[in-house]
């Protein structure tokens, strides 16, 4: 399986790239790559043309949005188009996820099913998919793509939900993103 890293972001509310902002001493993409580095055989870093120089420092390849202004599917089916094969899935995994830690990845990878075309955690409250740390198989490769020309950009909507499958998360802390330097200092407290 292939780590990808979704760095591609606007960074809007936050002001600055959030991939570099610091989480107890490390960057959030190095944080990120420290993690993938122990559930995958090879670990990317997915992103706008605009950041390979922000990431050179990482010694991580690079993969180029292909698909620009279009959200986190961009980056994903960019991803399968560089370094995808019939074998191998994609584990992503956004980079603004600070409290991600090593159990909650691996017990995404435990609860893999490579029948379905994604395997990721749902909120039980909200229903809410999270689809930035979810493990993609090669089957969803062309769903994505056909979604991109329909122009349907959302990962809540691309699939039916009988068509994943979805794990309860027990620590949802660990999937809270930051997009506010707000987010980040109530984080750190």
């Amino acid at each position: 399986m292939n780590g990808i890293i979704l760095i591609g972001g606007e960074s809007k509310r936050m002001g600055q790239p959030k991939a570099l902002l610091r989480y107890q001493g490390k960057t959030l993409v190095e944080r990120s790559i420290e993690l993938l580095s122990n559930c995958c055989s090879n670990v990317y870093i997915s992103g706008k043309v605009e950041q390979i120089i922000s990431c050179t420092d990482f010694s991580i390849p690079f993969i180029a949005d292909k698909y620009t202004a279009i959200g986190p599917i961009g980056g994903i089916v960019s991803s399968f188009e560089t370094v995808g094969n019939p074998e191998r899935g994609l584990l992503v995994l956004a980079t603004d996820m600070p409290l991600m830690d090593l159990n909650t990845l691996s017990r995404l990878i435990s609860q893999r099913d490579t029948q379905k075309y994604a395997t990721m955690y749902i909120h039980k409250n909200s229903g809410y998919l999270e689809p930035l740390c979810a493990i993609y198989e090669p089957s969803a490769y062309l769903e994505l793509k056909k979604a991109i020309f329909r122009q349907e950009y959302s990962m809540q909507r691309i699939f039916d939900r009988d068509q994943l499958n979805l794990i309860g998360i027990k620590t949802p802390d660990t999937l809270k993103n930051i997009n506010t330097p707000e987010d980040l200092e109530n984080i750190q407290k």
